[in-house]
């Protein structure tokens, strides 16, 4: 007997049977496009665009990342692809993926604690694709959106992440002025300590 297997399992699988039986990526799009409920449209779209990406089917995986209604799930969905185009080391589509994800993020609402997440994230893969400097504007972009009031528990742990980032790239001063404008205590203590400071 097959194990059991969500909706999300079984439209993925269906999906990928239909490029693989048909060798072009037509029949699976429309096929997910015609799923009922958004949640489960967008995110096979997700699913089967980082699978594209993994075999370097660029234009395929844009275009279904493009499909994508939600703003949130497009970010990520563009997030993950450069991840696997960079994991194939084709590094110029990977960056520039990276940057449609931040453009991604950009639509989605102002005050959403996801939006300065993602480009703490693209900050970081950014550094390691030697783009320091667009990096460092991009995490001190995700910092200037995190430390606006009202300060959510996960905007505290975005601007950890961010202050974490700073020390890692040898700014360490600047970590510290990060770390001391973390409204939550217990964040605010940790990284503090992990910086070698003295807790407010």
């Amino acid at each position: 007997m097959d194990k059991y297997r969500t909706k999300y399992e079984l439209f993925y699988t269906e999906a990928v049977d239909l490029i693989i039986n048909g060798k072009t990526t037509t029949a699976a799009y429309e096929y997910i496009n015609s799923l009922q409920g958004e949640d489960y449209r967008d995110h096979t779209f997700l699913k089967v665009a980082r699978l594209l990406a993994s075999e370097g089917r660029i234009e395929d995986a844009l275009g279904f990342c493009a499909a994508i209604h939600d703003k949130l799930e497009r970010a990520d969905a563009l997030f993950e692809v450069a991840r696997e185009l960079r994991k194939r080391e084709l590094l110029d589509s990977a960056k520039d993926a990276f940057r449609q994800a931040v453009n991604a993020a950009a639509a989605i609402d102002p005050g959403a604690w996801e939006v300065p997440a993602i480009l703490l994230q693209v900050s970081e893969e950014l550094w390691n694709l030697n783009e320091k400097a667009e990096a460092v504007a991009l995490l001190h972009r995700a910092i200037g959106i995190a430390e606006r009031p009202p300060q959510y528990f996960e905007a505290s742990k975005t601007l950890a992440g961010c202050a974490r980032l700073l020390s890692k790239w040898d700014h360490r001063d600047e970590a510290v002025e990060v770390a001391k404008k973390i409204q939550s205590p217990e964040q605010r203590k940790l990284i503090l300590e992990e910086l070698g400071e003295r807790s407010l």
